[in-house]
């Protein structure tokens, strides 16, 4: 019976597994029952005897006893539970429960996942006797299916079995496979963690480990272990074995991770950092594809400083994330991929690849990285590579400490930059050979510092103020942008390269470009090319007080302007023919050789943002002509600074670019103005000294000159001139001015405009002005001089306006008037007035208490018209005179006095001869003043005041009243001489002097013309005073009173 047994159990045991029989244990040589399942679900117990027991299909649960017992499970996920010997269990199909249970176990394995796999079993064997092992049978491979491996009782797993490879595959679920205390017997063996996030620890001896899919924690243990590697994260989730941490605490043997499974494909070593790993060695030389030691999208430590890399296709790929990377010893290709990373390859010639640019978004470009490769050996170079554009960004600053000898961007169709992320760095280039055509600098946003390579160099000027200094080379710096639009910054260049030709390029299509500068001197810059454009370009400077010099700068582009927008600059231009913009600021500029233009727009009124301010031009350029070029909408101020003339080498001036007025404008120092040498171009343009004692000189043609505030000289040259007045002594005043036109053509002439004007000068001789115009007023205009001494010779100008006045101010000055009707206001001061051709009208004003007006001499040579004094005031007014004779005034008019209008001499013996003058107003009163006076009446009624002095009175024609007060105590006024020869009217002495007494001083009395003599004037005594001399004094023909 027992023959029989054992040859049912071989063929049972031949059908069900269809493997190859195996030796039984010793104890179970001899089967004392046969016990069978059916194919339900059932519980199969064993005998006391030496049982073997199938369990067919379904989920058994079978129980041995307590012999050496033979468990087969069959189909199903069955429950195998030894007994108390050493008994075989072998789990067939189904994910089965393993337990052994006491004594020495076997559990039998044969089959894999592809033929006959028998399924993720859990081995949980109790017992805590006899050596526990998995076995495995067969000639192929074979799988050993897991679900996890933990304190399972199992003290060894022998894959000798089979000349097949033979896993230890665990299920698609996060598992715990700990083989620490499992031995581990054949070379063929290799533990799968398959699926799942699982955490697998090998065990004492070198292991091979697949951690496979999902995200695994690896520790090889002791031993000279090996990861194995294949697939790759471009075929997806069933073939990349997806991002490990290997964590190696073995300390014996070589640790290496192994790419397998092709021979020509690539393959992704995933990793979750690398940092004291454990693992001495990544082998990539088991394909020909590329090796990627790939990170996870994480910010992670990747140091393989102690790791040795082999294979010239292993690639570390720092992939998404803030990474930190240090490459091994030898030479390492590393990509730092997206993220801000630091990357260090160490010894040897690292190669660091770049590929994607910004444009392309996160999922491309590889962001800013920090370069700082320690190794001392080999060429350590970073390559671009792509169809496209590709970005090579820096994260802070790269220079000699960055560790990079070549930047090689040949593997790329595109266009390469070297691209700073923005932050104000510096990016030295100067120790790095740069190859390929299509590379540029790009510093980003911030104010950078750049230094070019040896070779010639392509840098973007892009945003921030930057120093760039392209170093050896022909350089090239591109520029885009302007002010109102992405605009660049101002740069400053620097380019300290001594060979090739260094140039600054525009581009822009048909845009405007602002070329930013902070100054520009000793640049290393050899020209500045704007032809990229065919908008405005502007070499624009800061705010700042700048030195622009381009002496050795070539400028090409009509379209190219220099501009120093605001601050005190100097500005040399180049030896071509520029335009310059001084804007805003007080510049110096010398546009130098060729035909230059100073290009104005704004004005004064506009403010610090519009106008340009005074400038001092000084164009030494000797070819070409050099003209300042007004422009703009409205009004235009060409500000002046100090003097202009000769020196400032312009040869015009060209308004007719502006729509309003174009000032050329002084200062206000107390410049000279000198534009005889100067061709202006616009009947816009006015000539304005601004505050300041100027000198101002027109041009050879037809000027417009403001005279301005302040004293002048003006001398319009050459041309028919037009010297304009505005403002009087109260309001906006433009000071005394002296006119100098030395131009011989033309009609020269003063024109004003406003209210009351008045025209300051400082006397009037021989000035060249053939007009004065005051028929741009709407109030009075006075040409007034100073309170010094002056002559006033108007007798050759045309002066137009009734409402023009003549005042010579202050001071003893002598005037003549014009050819036509005058007014001269007597001012202060002894004049000589002269009113000469014309109907002429001295003003006089004020009295001897208050604003009197001087003694004048008047002596009006015109032969036609009528000439006039007039008296105004509300009070008194005293007509200071140096006697009167032979004065050529017709009429002496009071009536504009509201109170007594005196004709009054000075102290010495005058003669007041008034018998050819006209007296107008009740109110004048003849008063010779002190002196011995001679006095002859007009031919109407007059009143003569007997004042100081032995006088001889004539009333003349007409009822003449002589007034007399004071006695020879008091105020006497001297012993008179009367001698009426007037035949018509009443003369007659009137005495005043309320209750005073009186002495009527005369020299003698005989045929006096004086009818009567009134003391009614006064209720003190009359005297009626001869002289100690003999004399008559016949008073038959007078009547006393």
């Amino acid at each position: 019976m027992s023959s029989r047994t054992i040859t049912a159990s071989i063929a049972a045991s031949a059908s069900t597994t269809g493997a190859t029989a195996v030796a039984m244990p010793a104890a179970a040589a001899l089967v004392s029952s046969l016990i069978s399942g059916t194919s339900a679900a059932e519980t199969l117990g064993g005998t006391a005897g030496t049982d073997e027991i199938f369990g067919y299909g379904q989920n058994d649960l079978i129980n041995a006893g307590d012999a050496n017992d033979t468990l087969w499970g069959g189909n199903g996920d069955d429950t195998l539970n030894g007994g108390a010997g050493d008994d075989l269990l072998v789990g067939e199909g189904g994910n089965d429960r393993l337990d052994g249970g006491l004594g020495s176990d076997t559990y039998r394995v044969t089959g894999n996942a592809a033929s006959g796999f028998g399924g993720h079993d859990t081995y949980a064997d109790t017992g805590s006797s006899g050596v526990d092992r998995v076995v495995v049978v067969g000639t192929g491979a074979v799988d050993i299916g897991i679900k996890g491996w933990s304190a399972t009782g199992i003290e060894q797993i022998d894959a000798t079995g089979t000349t097949g490879a033979v896993r230890l595959l665990d299920t698609g679920d996060a598992n715990l496979i700990d083989l620490r205390t499992t031995t581990l017997t054949g070379s063929n063996l290799v533990i799968d963690g398959n699926y799942g996030d699982d955490t697998i620890y090998g065990s004492a001896a070198g292991d091979t480990i697949v951690a496979s899919f999902g995200h695994d924690v690896v520790d090889g243990g002791e031993g000279g272990d090996t990861y194995r590697i294949s697939g790759n994260e471009a075929a997806g989730w069933g073939v990349f074995q997806n991002h490990d941490t290997y964590k190696d605490t073995g300390s014996a043997g070589t640790d290496q991770i192994v790419v397998a499974g092709t021979t020509t494909g690539a393959v992704d070593i995933g990793i979750k950092g690398w940092s004291a790993t454990g693992i001495e060695q990544i082998d990539a030389t088991g394909t020909t594809g590329v090796v990627r030691l790939l990170d996870t999208g994480d910010s992670n430590l990747i140091d393989l400083r102690t790791t040795m890399l082999t294979g010239s296709n292993l690639v570390i790929d720092g992939n998404y994330g803030n990474d930190t990377v240090h490459g091994s010893a030898a030479a390492d290709t590393i990509v730092g991929a997206s993220g801000n990373d630091l990357l260090d390859g160490g010894a040897g010639g690292d190669t660091y690849r770049v590929t994607g640019n910004e444009a392309g978004g996160w999922s491309s470009f590889h962001s800013f990285d920090t370069y700082a490769d320690t190794g001392t050996s080999g060429i350590d170079r970073i390559v671009a590579l792509g169809t496209g554009d590709v970005d090579v960004g820096f994260l802070g600053s790269f220079g000699a400490s960055s560790g990079i000898e070549e930047i090689d961007a040949t593997g790329v169709t595109g266009t390469v930059r070297l691209y700073g992320e923005g932050s104000g760095s510096t990016l030295d280039f100067r120790n790095v050979t740069i190859t390929g055509g299509n590379v540029v600098i790009d510093s980003s946003y911030g104010n950078d510092t750049v230094h070019g390579s040896a070779g010639a160099d392509t840098i973007l000027a892009s945003w921030g103020d930057d120093v760039f200094d392209g170093a050896g080379g022909s350089d090239t710096y591109r520029v885009s942008g302007n002010a109102t639009t992405a605009f660049q910054g101002h740069d400053t260049y620097k380019d300290s390269g001594t060979a090739g030709t260094d140039k600054i390029v525009v581009t822009g299509g048909t845009l405007a470009v602002d070329i930013g500068i902070k100054g520009w001197s000793a640049t290393g810059i050899e020209q500045v090319d704007a032809t990229g454009t065919t908008g405005a370009v502007r070499l624009l400077d800061t705010y700042d007080a700048n030195l622009i010099d381009l002496r050795t700068t070539t400028l090409t582009g009509s379209n190219l302007v220099i501009d120093a927008s605001f601050g005190n600059d100097t500005v040399y231009g180049s030896a071509a023919a520029d335009t310059l913009v001084s804007g805003g600021g007080n510049d110096v500029v010398d546009g130098g050789a060729g035909g230059d233009t100073y290009r104005v727009t704004g004005n004064e009124a506009g403010g610090w943002s519009s106008f340009q301010n005074f400038d001092t031009y000084a164009d030494t350029g000797t070819s070409g002509t050099d003209k300042i070029v007004a422009l703009g909408t409205g009004n235009v101020d060409i500000g002046l600074l100090g003097n202009f003339g000769a020196t400032s080498g312009i040869e015009a001036i060209d308004a007719t670019g502006a729509t309003g007025t174009v000032r050329i404008y002084g200062d206000g120092s107390g410049s000279t103005l000198d534009f005889r040498g100067v061709t202006v171009t616009g009947s816009n343009a006015v000539i304005d000294s601004n505050y300041g004692n100027d000198t101002v000189y027109g041009t050879a043609g037809a000027d417009t000159i403001l005279t301005s505030h302040g004293d002048d000289v003006l001398d319009g040259a050459g041309g028919s001139d037009t010297f304009r007045v505005t403002g009087n002594t109260t309001t906006a005043f433009q000071g005394y001015d002296i006119y100098k036109d030395s131009g011989t053509s033309g009609t020269d002439r003063i024109v004003v405009a406003g209210a009351d004007v008045d025209i300051g000068v400082k006397g009037w001789s021989a000035t060249g002005i053939e007009t004065i115009d005051a028929t741009g007023a709407t109030g009075a205009v006075r040409l007034i001089g100073t309170n010094g001494a002056e002559l006033f010779d108007l007798r050759t100008t045309t002066l137009t306006g009734s409402n023009l006045v003549i005042d010579a101010g202050w001071g003893n000055d002598t005037v003549y008037g014009s050819a036509g009707n005058d007014t001269i206001a007597n001012n202060q001061g002894d004049d000589v007035l002269d009113g000469a051709g014309g109907s002429d009208t001295f003003r006089v004003t004020g009295n001897l208490l208050a604003g009197f007006q001087g003694y004048d001499t008047y002596k009006d040579s015109g032969t036609s018209g009528t000439d006039q004094i007039v008296a105004l005031g509300t009070g008194d007014v005293d007509i200071g005179t140096r006697g009167w004779s032979g004065t050529g005034i017709e009429t002496i008019d009071a009536t504009g006095a509201a109170g007594t209008v005196r004709l009054i001499s000075t102290n010495a013996a005058d003669v007041f001869d008034l018998r050819t003058t006209t007296l107008v107003g009740s109110n004048i009163v003849l008063d010779a003043g002190w002196g011995n006076d001679t006095v002859y009446g007009s031919a109407g009624n007059d009143t003569i005041a007997n004042n100081q002095g032995d006088d001889v009175l004539d009333g003349a024609g007409g009822s003449d009243t002589f007034r007399v007060s004071g006695n020879t105590t008091l105020d006497f006024q001297g012993y008179d001489t009367y001698k009426d020869s007037g035949t018509a009217g009443t003369d007659k002495i009137v005495v005043t002097g309320g209750t005073l007494a009186v002495d009527i001083g005369i020299k003698g009395w005989s045929a006096t013309g004086i009818e009567q003599v009134d003391a009614t004037g006064t209720t003190g005594a009359v005297r009626l005073l001869d002289t100690g001399d003999a004399n008559l004094l016949d008073f038959r023909t007078a009547t006393l009173t």
